[in-house]
């Protein structure tokens, strides 16, 4: 199977956004709308009061070269539980029409069940301080692929008993930052396992489907 190059992977993120764009003959205002509708975070600007958010899931301070994106205190709390009560009944209904799994989650849920899925395509992601390292993920778009690899990270999230849902923090950004062809985007969690084996990234979409799943701890240190 083809493996998608590092120009296909770094060019997602402009995919996306070219899907999302308006029709021909509509007012740009409503493109220029839907950007100042993400609120960027960068070092050195301060978030507003969470207060409304649970300690757990509230982010630390972003550091240098990242870009954090936040969303409101309400979607950031609902699509926490619906991420808790998705593990705890093992839902794969949580999971949206497809699944980008980034190297780190890759490897984890290759070791909890996840070997042997079938149509996925490989992508090759390259740590951007290690450009020479490429290093291998998949992307799912079958029903079937999506539930093993869903089943496989309900595995692992469970695999020490409890976890806990919470917020990254600053060090961890910094970690998963040369990785990523994206701005860190809210609904986004780390879910932690209750020993620390594993810390599993888990990007949502505002409606609480999962749509891309990284492992930090699974990634080599570049910072």
């Amino acid at each position: 199977m083809k493996t998608l190059s590092l120009l296909l992977f770094l060019a997602l993120p402009l995919l996306l956004v070219a899907c999302a764009a308006p029709e021909v003959g509509s007012s740009n205002e409503a493109a220029d709308e839907k950007e100042s509708d993400r609120d960027i975070y960068t070092k050195g600007r301060a978030f507003p009061d969470m207060s409304a958010r649970r300690p757990e899931l509230r982010p630390e301070a972003v550091p240098a070269r990242v870009r954090y994106v936040l969303v409101d205190d309400a979607t950031v709390n609902a699509v926490a539980d619906q991420l808790d009560a998705a593990i705890q009944a093992r839902d794969t209904a949580i999971f949206g029409d497809t699944l980008f799994v980034l190297p780190g989650a890759w490897d984890v849920l290759k070791v909890n069940g996840a070997r042997k899925v079938p149509d996925v395509t490989p992508i090759s992601a390259f740590d951007l301080n290690s450009p020479d390292a490429a290093r291998r993920g998949a992307f799912a778009s079958k029903t079937e692929a999506i539930a093993a690899l869903a089943e496989a990270f309900f595995n692992a999230a469970t695999s020490e008993g409890g976890y806990t849902i919470r917020a990254l923090r600053s060090g961890e950004m910094a970690e998963w930052w040369p990785f990523i062809p994206f701005d860190i985007e809210e609904p986004l969690y780390v879910v932690e396992t209750e020993g620390g084996r594993y810390r599993l990234i888990v990007s949502c979409n505002r409606e609480g489907e999962i749509g891309t799943l990284d492992e930090l701890k699974a990634l080599p240190v570049t910072y």
